[in-house]
């Protein structure tokens, strides 16, 4: 026997509304510079996949926070979408994912800084230009951390 669910009026009008609800999220860097007029994303960048030529490693943090996090996303959206506040969701989404990837880049200590970066670090101290330990990867001025933002916008 075939069981059959009929959905009502209220159910198809909670369904319209997340489809017809289309966002688009953006997490990152989407804008800012260094002192220098470096764009602070031009780093990230760097620090992302490493320079090979500039002898700095890669220190994911934008793809392995989606790695680790997307699925947990997913399911957050999805509850957000079904609690009745389809307009919100994306800006919430938006708010958790740029959340965890400023607590990602908290939480990198690998690879380690080499000597020599933490000796100009040493030097930079004078400038003021360093925050927080000198052995902590990607939080030299603090403004990659900073930097790390959302975007909500229309599909």
């Amino acid at each position: 026997m075939k069981s059959e669910r009929k959905v009502n009026d209220a159910t198809l009008d909670k369904i319209k509304s997340i489809l017809e609800s289309s966002h688009k999220v953006k997490v990152g860097i989407l804008s800012g510079a260094y002192e220098d007029g470096t764009p602070v994303a031009y780093v990230a960048a760097i620090q992302e996949f490493g320079s090979p030529e500039q002898n700095i490693p890669p220190r994911s943090f934008m793809r392995s926070t989606v790695t680790e996090k997307s699925t947990e996303w997913s399911n957050k959206y999805a509850k957000i979408l079904m609690s009745g506040n389809p307009d919100n969701a994306a800006e919430v989404l938006g708010q958790v994912a740029a959340g965890d990837v400023r607590e990602k880049i908290a939480t990198i200590q690998d690879p380690p800084l080499q000597e020599s970066t933490i000796k100009a670090r040493v030097r930079s101290m004078a400038d003021n230009a360093t925050v927080g330990a000198l052995n902590k990867p990607l939080v030299q001025t603090g403004l990659l951390l900073g930097s790390i933002s959302h975007e909500v916008t229309n599909a």
